[in-house]
């Protein structure tokens, strides 16, 4: 015969073990969430450069987005013995959809400012401090001295490339500084077109 006292020693016992059951059932559920939680990847797509100019072989580059200059002409098989590798930042990380032109020894061709090894200087010349556009790091306002410039700072004229900037030096060491600055016309590589295009840009002191 059931009792109070019997039918609350059966329940007690069945309760506590519903209770223990689900909280087993929850710690089971949490536990295996975690032990099945992986950290979320982000997977950053590749890229595609088309590689030109003084490289071995030539073409277009799927490559990972965080591949540099360097990384992507040694997988173009290196640059030619005519490159002027010096012209280049070669730790530059390119970007999706660009052309990057590997330049030849001598060529006066402005530089994708994107992989140029030029670098934004500021220069001064008494109070007046020249700025460099940002379109491709020629000099937008103030003056050069060429009778000082050296050949990064020559490279900031307008159509001035390395080339170019050595030669300037090599007339000025050859023959003494500049007394104007029409006389660096008498420079091999330098027309009147090209003078007139600089000509605001030039000091001599």
């Amino acid at each position: 015969m059931f009792t109070k006292e019997n039918l609350k020693k059966l329940i007690v016992p069945a309760v506590c073990a519903i209770i223990a059951g689900i909280i087993t059932g929850l710690v089971f559920n949490v536990c295996s969430a975690k032990a099945h939680k992986t950290d979320a990847v982000v997977l950053i797509p590749d890229i595609k450069v088309y590689i030109t100019g003084e490289i071995s072989n030539p073409g277009l580059y799927e490559i990972g987005a965080d591949v540099r200059l360097c990384e992507l002409i040694e997988k173009a098989g290196g640059a030619t013995e005519n490159a002027d590798l010096e012209r280049l930042n070669p730790a530059a990380i390119l970007t999706d959809g660009t052309t990057v032109e590997i330049p030849k020894i001598g060529s006066e061709e402005d530089i994708d400012p994107m992989i140029a090894a030029t670098s934004q200087k500021i220069y001064e010349k008494g109070e007046t401090k020249t700025k460099l556009s940002k379109d491709n790091g020629k000099i937008a306002s103030g003056t050069i001295n060429i009778n000082s410039a050296g050949v990064s700072d020559l490279m900031r004229l307008p159509g001035i490339g390395e080339a170019t900037a050595e030669k300037v030096i090599a007339y000025r060491d050859a023959n003494g500084e500049f007394k104007s600055v029409e006389e660096i016309m008498n420079v091999s590589g330098i027309g009147e077109k090209k003078f007139e295009a600089m000509k605001p840009f030039l000091a001599v002191e």
